[in-house]
């Protein structure tokens, strides 16, 4: 499908130059959990045939390995090529990131199909637990 406009170059995973770069926060005080995962959202067996396993064969990026910097800044940057993650992670250290702050989703793994006829789809899933929520539209 041709795409004009502004997504005309949105990140496309089986390009081994690209990469998906996500800023945030984690929250400003402590939650029980709060993670960040790239996830295989729908498998391809062939044109017709489709499944959604929605797992990930990849490890969570969570509050521990963010080394629980609550209300601090982050960066996640989602790429298949260490190249590029390198590459990504150089220039946002030269613009002032904080190394410490930046950390890589990488998506090269056996389980992982980026490329070919039916690459994989996937999706990328924040969760966020607290005993302290409410459900403000049942209260």
């Amino acid at each position: 499908k041709d795409v004009e406009g502004p997504c005309a170059n949105t990140f496309s995973a089986s390009e081994s130059s690209a990469a998906l770069v996500t800023v945030g926060c984690l929250p400003s005080t402590p939650v029980q959990y709060f993670s960040y995962q790239t996830n295989i959202f729908a498998r391809f067996a062939s044109e017709d045939e489709v499944y959604f396993p929605e797992v990930s064969p990849l490890p969570s990026i969570n509050q521990l390995t963010m080394g629980e910097k609550w209300g601090e800044p982050f960066v996640i940057v989602t790429t298949g090529s260490q190249d590029t993650a390198d590459t990504v992670k150089e220039a946002l250290v030269a613009a002032g990131a904080p190394e410490d702050l930046i950390f890589f989703d990488g998506l090269s793994h056996p389980d992982v199909k980026l490329s070919g006829e039916y690459a994989d789809v996937l999706e990328v899933v924040v969760r966020l637990n607290s005993d302290t929520f409410t459900d403000e539209l049942n209260s």
